[in-house]
């Protein structure tokens, strides 16, 4: 299963070039393309997702000469390590740059803020967000309920499991499902 449609990740993106580093008169980094596309529902780290952590990172990237990020520093934390690393790791490995011009032409090293607001996914109604771990053969499924964590009763996440890998789903990523409200479907708190 996967997000989509209007239930889709929500993530305001921010692109703000910083000062170049070579003097006021050069021209600051660009960026290439839409970068927003990086920043899809595939994309949220799922430790986040799992822990429900979402916020606003802003991270300082350093440009080479050759529009090359060399470096990615997180100067306003989201208090997620995941978010965080994710997003300095999206800088450095996905977005094309235009390196910075300095007053005659030439390109010169500079930095870009990349600021990025990240918003976790509605549940839709009547569902909740399952995340699964364990093996394939003997998993385990965690849903949060009034805030609380829960987890299903080994049956229930086993037929849960089954039903979304036949229908070709993937464990690895949490998933809004509607859940049958039966007795003994979730087990007690704290267990």
């Amino acid at each position: 299963m996967r997000f989509g449609g209007q239930y889709g990740l929500m993530l305001a993106l921010a692109i703000v070039p910083a000062s170049a580093q070579a003097g006021d008169k050069a021209a600051p980094v660009q960026v290439s393309g839409n970068i927003a596309v990086f920043f899809d529902p595939s994309g949220y780290p799922v430790d986040a997702m799992r822990a429900r952590e979402q916020g606003r990172v802003v991270a300082s990237v350093a440009i080479d000469a050759e529009g090359r990020a060399t470096k990615c520093a997180i100067a306003n934390s989201s208090n997620s390590v995941s978010l965080d690393a994710t997003t300095c790791s999206i800088a450095m490995t996905k977005i094309h740059f235009v390196a910075t011009r300095d007053a005659a032409g030439r390109n010169v090293p500079g930095t870009y803020d990349l600021k990025v607001r990240w918003v976790l996914p509605p549940a839709p109604p009547g569902t909740t967000l399952v995340t699964f771990g364990g093996t394939a053969a003997d998993p385990t499924c965690s849903v949060v309920v009034a805030g609380a964590t829960r987890h299903l009763a080994a049956q229930g996440c086993r037929s849960l499991a089954n039903a979304i890998t036949n229908r070709g789903g993937n464990l690895s990523q949490p998933v809004f499902v509607a859940l049958p409200d039966q007795p003994g479907f979730l087990l007690p708190e704290g267990q």
